[in-house]
């Protein structure tokens, strides 16, 4: 009986975990709070691909004059091949959030948001883009 119940508590979390991520992450950006434990979350798990799309990629579709005339579905071509190369890089990173990274603060200053961790990785930046918080740099 425990492994049966211990089988559907674990289905239900990934469930959520995917409801979080593939297709709801408006909900997770919301807040820099939400978007930051998301993010340390996703890492943990070594799901890179999904921390990747909670990265800001305005610069780099700035620098494409065409980006804002293209159709909305080349936009999510073009902003998924940026995540992609984003989570390739992201695995290197991966070691670095095992055991107990935890999020210890996050401030707020305007659209500007910083996240301090207590792991290898001690903080992340964010900006609020479009009403959704995304990640601009990790140190």
């Amino acid at each position: 009986m425990t492994k049966k119940l211990m089988a559907a508590m674990a289905a239900m979390l990934l469930l959520l975990a995917l409801a979080l991520v593939g297709g709801c992450t408006g909900k997770v950006t919301k807040t820099p709070e939400g978007t930051t434990n998301a993010y340390v979350n996703l890492m943990k798990a070594g799901k890179f691909k999904d921390a990747a799309l909670l990265w800001d990629y305005t610069d780099q579709t700035s620098q494409n004059p065409d980006f804002g005339t293209a159709a909305p579905g080349q936009r999510k071509l073009i902003i998924g091949k940026l995540a992609d190369e984003k989570a390739t890089a992201l695995e290197q990173w991966g070691t670095h959030f095992a055991g107990d990274t935890k999020v210890e603060s996050v401030e707020t200053s305007g659209e500007q948001a910083h996240a301090v961790l207590n792991g290898r990785v001690t903080g992340l930046d964010l900006v609020k883009v479009d009403e959704q918080w995304r990640i601009t740099g990790m140190n």
